[in-house]
């Protein structure tokens, strides 16, 4: 039904007469509706009487009649336009979403369909409560056009309304039709545009002609019909078309067309499948088959109905238009929850205090002993001594423990004891008082005093003067500073977690360091393992840092390619986490937008160190994992096979084979490739291989390795 102009074509010596009506005159006969026509049936009753037209009566044509009808279930303001001249806007059944105001009241729907001079949009019945517009009310409706970036916002005027509308799924809805009453230039012109160009497409499969010419001549006004014999025909297309429907016959389902129908359906993963049946019914085999390929079908019998093949595509685009629409959405979800889990990252780092040890990342074996021996002193004020190489992680272990200790709500105060003379490190440590030295203009306090309450970090401690070791030994055993210039001691009420990259046992050895210092600093030793040795916490960390740096420079990389991720496993980071974080943030500023990181952005060092060299004229040769993989989808590529069909390949091989390995337990081959069993199921199904094949039931079972029995 049209929005706005309703095109019919009455001689002008019936229409009076057939209608029952005098132009403008109330439609209703003391109470009663002419000729037992209820509101509902009117159109369909115009459309029946233009149908018993002769061609001969229709050249007669009457001039303009306005017809009024207004009642309670439909409200209908109409301006029929009998002239063959005067067409009617070109209409786009297409789904949009719109966003709908009239007066204070607004509410969000879909567009039904679409012209220059009108729109149909449904919403929920209960989208205006009891206000629900009116024939005659204005408003504005704004929408964006799938080629636009900008949203177009047009002035509308209610033409008519139908409480007991349906939209996808069947459910209710509430139907608006709308004249466009203002709208800017250009927004009409890229809406006319729009009108003109835009179709859905609908891929028709089937072997023979009978059923496409009449598909064709019924859908062409409205979409884009794309004829195909096979489904191999079918599939070449799809390289320049995108298909919201899919008409196909049951001869699709023979042995011949089974594999590339198969094929297609996982190429179309949104198209709507509508299936054209003969007798009385769809053949039940075919509806077990679809579904089993998780897809539902919706069916018209041949020979086709072309009222209702029309039903039955335009529910089929609306639905494809909903699965896009929550593709789109599910992606933008994707993009939002990488955000957010980037700024929970960036806070975590930048927030003192927030540092539980669930922010220590990793789950390598030798990392888990460490964050064992935190969980047990976390809790008592024991004195902690953090060895580990540079790079490593202490401070961050050191906030930390402190986190997670009684005194979280004290001051965390970090010291770097190396690189400073006596003077300036014994003030910075314990504070002075005004005059004492030089350039002394002020008391200052020192980081004992800072850190009352709370937790202070010394970091590298082996590289304290003797004079500083015996100060700071007097403050362990005591529990009192002395600031420089002063004459009393302060007390203090602080922990002391130390931190070197040296060995203490060897600076002690060589008198380089007090051995009661030593003891008095080293009450609990915690050691952190060098990354080379965290197995398996590489791609944790380097997500992390990518997650952090995209952040920081407000940019969206699309993470790691598989090489990428295999050179920075194969790397070893001598540097550990702070060179591997340095690496990232490398990265992170010279990857395009969008893109994965690739190999060759890689710094050269960590190339070379790999096995990675860079030839003369720029290439680089691959270590031999990377080679093998190159040299493999060489081979791919020159076979002529598509990705999809190798993929296909690839995993019913690797399926086959765990099936193989399990002697047919699914529970025990789904456990060993890392899936759920009904995924497993799944794609049993979806690659043909029965549960009772031969291949699989004759191996043993493999033992499972110890501490997996029950």
């Amino acid at each position: 039904m049209s929005v706005c102009d309703h095109e019919i074509h009455p001689c002008s010596e019936h229409s009076s007469r057939q209608i029952g009506l005098e132009p403008s005159e109330d439609p209703r006969k003391d109470g009663k509706y002419p000729r037992g026509l209820t509101p509902p049936s009117v159109h369909r009753a115009w459309l029946r009487f233009r149908q018993r037209l002769r061609p001969k009566y229709q050249q007669h044509l009457v001039n303009r009649v306005d017809i009024c009808i207004n009642v309670p279930r439909l409200q209908l303001g109409v301006t029929m336009v009998q002239s063959e001249q005067q067409q009617r806007s070109q209409r786009l059944q297409v789904r949009m979403p719109c966003k709908l105001s009239f007066g204070g009241r607004a509410t969000e729907g879909f567009s039904n369909n679409l012209s220059t001079s009108g729109v149909f949009v449904c919403v929920a019945p209960e989208a205006f409560g009891a206000e629900t517009p009116t024939a005659g009310d204005r408003g504005l409706v704004r929408f964006r056009l799938p080629d636009q970036t900008k949203e177009i916002e047009v002035g509308t005027e209610v033409v008519w309304v139908l409480p007991d509308d349906t939209k996808a799924w069947a459910k209710p809805a509430l139907g608006l039709g709308m004249r466009i009453t203002s709208c800017s230039k250009e927004a009409t012109g890229h809406l006319a545009e729009f009108v003109r160009d835009f179709r859905h497409t609908v891929m028709v499969l089937t072997s023979g002609d009978d059923e496409v010419m009449p598909m064709q001549k019924a859908l062409a006004n409205n979409y884009r019909v794309v004829p195909c014999r096979t489904a191999e025909e079918a599939l070449e297309r799809l390289a320049t078309e995108t298909v919201a429907v899919l008409v196909t016959d049951q001869n699709m389902l023979d042995t011949e067309e089974r594999g590339p129908f198969h094929h297609l359906l996982r190429r179309l993963p949104h198209a709507q499948i509508i299936e054209l049946f003969t007798g009385d019914r769809p053949n039940a085999n075919d509806q077990r088959e679809f579904i089993a390929l998780g897809r539902l079908v919706h069916h018209v019998g041949v020979p086709i109905d072309v009222i209702e093949l029309q039903k039955v595509i335009r529910r089929a685009v609306d639905i494809h238009s909903i699965e896009m629409e929550k593709e789109l959405l599910r992606i933008e979800l994707d993009r939002l929850n990488q955000k957010l889990r980037r700024e929970n990252a960036y806070l975590r780092h930048r927030v003192p205090g927030s540092h539980g040890f669930e922010g220590i990342l990793g789950h390598s074996v030798s990392l888990q002993r460490t964050l064992e021996q935190l969980e047990r002193v976390r809790l008592t004020d024991v004195r902690v001594h953090i060895a580990g190489e540079t790079g490593t992680g202490k401070e961050l272990v050191a906030r930390a423990l402190h986190a997670n200790s009684p005194r979280a709500q004290g001051p965390f105060v970090a010291q770097n004891c190396a690189g400073l003379t006596e003077t300036l490190l014994q003030s910075t440590l314990f504070g002075h008082r005004k005059g004492s030295f030089t350039g002394a203009e002020h008391d200052r306090p020192g980081v004992f005093t800072q850190a009352n309450g709370g937790t202070l970090f010394l970091d590298e401690v082996a590289e304290l003067s003797p004079a500083t070791q015996a100060i700071l030994l007097r403050v362990l055993e005591s529990g009192e500073i002395t600031p420089v210039g002063a004459s009393e001691p302060v007390r203090v009420d602080v922990r002391i977690i130390s931190a070197t990259h040296q060995d203490l046992w060897e600076r002690v050895r060589a008198g380089q360091f007090r051995d009661d210092l030593h003891f008095r600093l080293m009450v609990v030793m915690v050691e952190l393992p060098p990354l080379r040795e965290r197995i398996g916490d590489i791609p944790l960390l380097a997500q992390h840092f990518l997650e952090l740096h995209c952040l920081h420079y407000d940019k969206h990389v699309g993470g790691f390619a598989p090489e990428t991720m295999e050179i920075l496993e194969s790397y070893n980071w001598p540097g550990n986490i702070r060179e591997l974080e340095n690496e990232i943030e490398r990265l992170v500023v010279l990857a395009d937008a969008g893109d994965k990181i690739r190999p060759e952005l890689l710094s050269e060092h960590v190339l070379t160190s790999v096995g990675i060299k860079t030839e003369i004229g720029g290439d680089r040769v691959l270590p031999a994992p990377l080679q093998e993989s190159t040299e493999f989808a060489r081979r791919l590529l020159d076979s002529g096979r598509g990705l999809d069909d190798v993929i296909d390949s690839l995993q019913t091989s690797i399926l086959v084979e765990a099936l193989k390995q399990s002697g047919g337990n699914q529970s025990r081959a789904a456990q060993q490739l890392g899936i759920p069993r009904q995924t497993l199921s799944s794609r049993m199904r979806r690659y043909g291989l029965d549960i009772a094949d031969s291949r699989w039931a004759t191996r043993p079972p493999k033992e499972p390795p110890p501490g997996e029995m029950s």
